[in-house]
């Protein structure tokens, strides 16, 4: 008589008669291919809930993100100065109000995957800085600007001027090249301690207040100054008293009783060249 082979799922019994009893090696071999399957399941499941936390924390950064842009370009009235930009934020907003119920923005670390003490671990240094893995910050990590406040067009120019040296000089991220091309006439930035409050008190003064010291002397290179001067009650053009060329750092004492043309193409020379905004 032949027995009749069953065609249930699943291994034979161990306590099967004949051909149902599997050899040592068999099981085994059966042992480890269910092992190994449910290792690779297990790590596929543990790699999606790692990209999972990972694409939630990159878009609480986003909405983040987002949400201060936002404020900060209400603050500055963008929609009175640049309308157009302050108008490019509106779908932005509402992509971030519409996940508003899937994404809390307060409370990153309740969505931490379940898992190991390392894997967690692993997880949030990882997430605290996505920033650095993702693009790199451009020169300044949130840009705004308050020249739109001056009354006159030569003040703004000058304000954003100033505020851009200011980003410039107190980011660390700045390109060198950049730092020499801006300041390589003002030796006083090298001691930081003493530059940095003269820049806060320019960029802290109202709109009446001057937007250079007085007591430093003021480069015409370009003709830098002389584009928009201020007009007194008379209508007359006011220039920078402490006007002058940069004779004395670029060491060309020999030009003093030279012509005009002649010292333009001394700072030709030195690549200061061509002529300025203000």
């Amino acid at each position: 008589m032949k027995l009749r082979r069953s065609k249930r799922a699943g291994r034979p019994r161990l306590d099967g008669n004949g051909e149902a009893i599997l050899s040592k090696d068999r099981r085994s071999q059966v042992h480890r291919a269910q092992r190994t399957y449910r290792q690779k399941k297990q790590a596929v499941f543990r790699d999606a809930t790692a990209r999972a936390a990972q694409l939630e924390a990159r878009l609480r950064l986003a909405v983040k993100e987002v949400n201060g842009l936002s404020e900060l370009a209400r603050e500055a009235q963008l929609h009175i100065s640049y309308p157009d930009l302050y108008k490019r934020l509106e779908p932005l907003n509402d992509i971030v109000a519409s996940g508003d119920n899937s994404i809390q923005t307060d409370s990153p670390d309740q969505s931490t995957p379940v898992g190991s003490e390392s894997q967690v671990q692993g997880l949030n240094t990882q997430d605290h800085y996505p920033s650095q893995r993702i693009l790199p910050p451009p020169l300044p990590g949130k840009n705004y600007t308050y020249a739109f406040r001056e009354a006159r067009f030569a003040h703004r120019l000058q304000r954003y001027s100033l505020e851009y040296a200011y980003r410039l000089f107190t980011e660390p991220r700045s390109d060198p090249r950049e730092i020499y091309r801006v300041f390589r006439l003002v030796p006083c930035v090298q001691d930081r301690t003493k530059t940095l409050p003269r820049f806060l008190q320019l960029l802290k003064g109202g709109c009446m207040d001057p937007l250079e010291i007085p007591s430093l002397p003021f480069y015409n290179i370009g003709g830098a100054g002389a584009h928009f001067p201020d007009l007194d009650e008379n209508g007359n053009a006011m220039y920078p008293p402490s006007s002058r060329a940069p004779r004395r750092v670029l060491g060309i004492f020999s030009l003093s009783n030279i012509a005009p043309t002649g010292c333009d193409e001394a700072l030709e020379t030195f690549g200061l060249g061509g002529g300025g905004l203000v």
